[in-house]
């Protein structure tokens, strides 16, 4: 894909969307993931949006467990 088509893909997501979305993600695809964009590498690496993954992968579990036990 071109470096222009790219750069008009990211534009269409505000960046907080992408950032959700990326919450969601397993770790292996977040690794992969750094290699979209210099933007997408500096936010999965930042200690700011490891804390929210890490937060939303401890909820989603406990959420789970909880729905398990009815």
């Amino acid at each position: 894909m071109s470096r222009k088509r790219c750069m008009r893909m990211e534009s269409l997501l505000p960046h907080h969307v992408v950032e959700q979305i990326l919450e969601s993600l397993a770790v292996n695809s977040l690794l992969r993931f750094k290699a979209v964009s210099k933007q997408w590498k500096s936010t999965i690496e930042s200690q700011f949006f490891q804390g929210k993954h890490l937060k939303h992968r401890l909820r989603r579990r406990r959420n789970r467990y909880h729905l398990r036990s009815f």
